[in-house]
Protein backbone atom coordinates (compact mmCIF):
# COMPACT_ATOMS: atom_id res chain seq x y z
CA UNK A 1 0.00 0.00 0.00
CA UNK A 2 1.13 3.90 -0.52
CA UNK A 3 0.12 6.89 0.59
CA UNK A 4 1.60 10.10 0.00
CA UNK A 5 2.12 12.84 2.92
CA UNK A 6 3.54 16.46 3.13
CA UNK A 7 7.59 16.38 3.28
CA UNK A 8 8.60 19.05 6.15
CA UNK A 9 9.72 22.28 4.35
CA UNK A 10 12.01 23.84 4.94
CA UNK A 11 14.25 21.14 7.57
CA UNK A 12 16.33 23.18 9.90
CA UNK A 13 19.86 20.96 9.27
CA UNK A 14 20.92 18.10 7.91
CA UNK A 15 20.43 16.35 11.33
CA UNK A 16 16.81 17.29 11.44
CA UNK A 17 16.25 16.12 7.67
CA UNK A 18 17.91 12.80 8.88
CA UNK A 19 16.09 12.37 11.78
CA UNK A 20 12.81 12.65 10.23
CA UNK A 21 13.41 10.12 7.49
CA UNK A 22 15.15 7.82 10.27
CA UNK A 23 12.09 8.09 12.40
CA UNK A 24 9.87 7.22 9.49
CA UNK A 25 11.52 4.23 7.92
CA UNK A 26 11.35 2.75 11.55
CA UNK A 27 7.92 2.90 11.52
CA UNK A 28 6.73 -0.80 11.65
CA UNK A 29 6.00 -2.21 8.09
CA UNK A 30 7.69 1.43 6.50
CA UNK A 31 9.72 -0.89 3.38
CA UNK A 32 10.46 2.33 1.48
CA UNK A 33 10.06 6.36 1.00
CA UNK A 34 10.99 8.48 -2.10
CA UNK A 35 10.45 12.09 -3.00
CA UNK A 36 7.58 12.98 -5.74
CA UNK A 37 6.75 15.86 -6.96
CA UNK A 38 3.93 16.45 -3.98
CA UNK A 39 5.17 15.10 -1.07
CA UNK A 40 6.68 11.72 -0.14
CA UNK A 41 5.33 8.52 -1.23
CA UNK A 42 5.46 5.80 1.96
CA UNK A 43 4.95 2.39 0.98
CA UNK A 44 4.11 -0.26 3.60
CA UNK A 45 3.84 -3.56 3.49
CA UNK A 46 -0.04 -4.39 4.39
CA UNK A 47 -2.52 -2.80 5.48
CA UNK A 48 -1.95 0.21 8.34
CA UNK A 49 -2.36 -1.15 11.70
CA UNK A 50 -3.01 0.80 15.10
CA UNK A 51 0.79 0.99 15.77
CA UNK A 52 2.10 2.26 12.36
CA UNK A 53 -0.56 4.45 12.09
CA UNK A 54 -0.18 5.95 15.49
CA UNK A 55 3.43 6.61 14.75
CA UNK A 56 2.84 8.20 11.51
CA UNK A 57 0.56 10.55 13.22
CA UNK A 58 3.03 11.27 15.92
CA UNK A 59 5.68 11.82 12.95
CA UNK A 60 3.21 14.29 11.38
CA UNK A 61 2.27 16.01 14.28
CA UNK A 62 5.91 16.66 15.74
CA UNK A 63 6.56 17.93 12.07
CA UNK A 64 3.37 20.11 11.71
CA UNK A 65 2.24 18.69 8.26
CA UNK A 66 -1.01 18.68 6.83
CA UNK A 67 -2.23 15.11 8.01
CA UNK A 68 -5.95 15.59 6.13
CA UNK A 69 -4.01 12.40 4.15
CA UNK A 70 -4.26 9.98 6.85
CA UNK A 71 -8.23 10.67 6.85
CA UNK A 72 -9.15 7.38 5.42
CA UNK A 73 -7.34 5.56 7.55
CA UNK A 74 -8.24 6.82 10.36
CA UNK A 75 -11.86 6.07 9.39
CA UNK A 76 -10.94 2.19 8.87
CA UNK A 77 -8.11 1.42 11.28
CA UNK A 78 -10.02 1.44 15.07
CA UNK A 79 -12.45 4.19 13.85
CA UNK A 80 -13.61 4.62 17.34
CA UNK A 81 -9.85 5.44 18.67
CA UNK A 82 -8.84 7.11 15.66
CA UNK A 83 -11.62 9.40 14.58
CA UNK A 84 -12.97 9.83 18.19
CA UNK A 85 -13.24 14.20 18.57
CA UNK A 86 -11.33 13.78 21.77
CA UNK A 87 -8.20 12.75 20.40
CA UNK A 88 -4.86 15.63 20.12
CA UNK A 89 -5.03 15.09 16.28
CA UNK A 90 -8.68 14.47 15.44
CA UNK A 91 -9.15 18.60 14.24
CA UNK A 92 -5.97 18.37 11.79
CA UNK A 93 -7.32 15.04 10.39
CA UNK A 94 -10.66 15.85 10.06
CA UNK A 95 -11.50 19.51 9.67
CA UNK A 96 -11.12 22.33 6.80
CA UNK A 97 -8.44 24.26 7.52
CA UNK A 98 -10.26 27.36 6.24
CA UNK A 99 -13.10 26.14 9.46
CA UNK A 100 -10.71 25.36 12.10
CA UNK A 101 -11.30 28.74 13.78
CA UNK A 102 -15.01 28.49 13.05
CA UNK A 103 -17.53 26.63 15.69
Amino acid sequence: MKIVIPEPVPFYSPFDEDHFFHWLQQIKGVIGVIRVNHGLEVTIDGEFDTENLFSLIALMTRYGLDMRCLKRYCLTVDKKYFASPNKYWHDAVFKDPMKRGSR
